[in-house]
């Protein structure tokens, strides 16, 4: 057959494998529809970074003059008690000599732990039946109310994360000592 519609893809496509003695009009498809996932995919990760780099400038503005020990990006896995509860997201977390503090993106949400109330720092692979290959930072407090709460975060170098956190926990309680 020849025409538009009888033109094997071979011809006109003989490195894509994959594509090959599909119709010409299928094949097009597919490569718009392959193009324009990737363009979707790249529109989609500029517009994270930027949503990244907003909550990293929140933390800034909302904590003048706090010297950041350690920053990155973060995904919430949720805390123990109501309230954030089961709500994750991406987002931007910080250590500073005061706190910890976690800017989620989308929506706008705060988690702020002053560490004299950070009660321990652990590493799990699960954190209330979640999980995502690799390990979490699990974090123990006392809440605003006195209660003991638990959130996690998956972040890059958890291991740096726990040992510069638990470093600064125990530096915490002795000056209040």
């Amino acid at each position: 057959m020849n025409g538009w519609c009888g033109e094997s893809v071979s011809v006109l496509y003989s490195g894509f494998a994959l594509l090959d003695g599909l119709p010409l009009p299928i094949a097009v498809f597919l490569l718009v529809l392959v193009g324009g996932l990737l363009a979707v995919s790249l529109l989609l990760r500029v517009w994270l970074r930027v949503k990244m780099q907003e909550a990293l400038k929140g933390v800034s503005v909302r904590y003048p003059g706090e010297e950041f020990l350690l920053e990155g990006s973060a995904n919430f896995f949720g805390a123990k008690l109501p309230g954030m509860g089961r709500l994750r997201g991406n987002g931007m977390i910080v250590l500073t000599w005061r706190r910890l503090v976690f800017r989620m993106a989308l929506p706008e949400r705060w988690v702020e732990i002053p560490l004299e109330r950070v009660m321990g720092v652990e590493q799990r692979r699960v954190f209330m039946g979640k999980s995502h290959g690799g390990p979490l930072l699990v974090v123990k407090f006392l809440n605003e109310e006195g209660e003991e709460d638990t959130c996690a975060w998956a972040v890059k170098d958890v291991a740096e994360w726990a040992r510069r956190l638990e470093g600064l926990r125990r530096q915490s309680r002795s000056t209040r000592l």
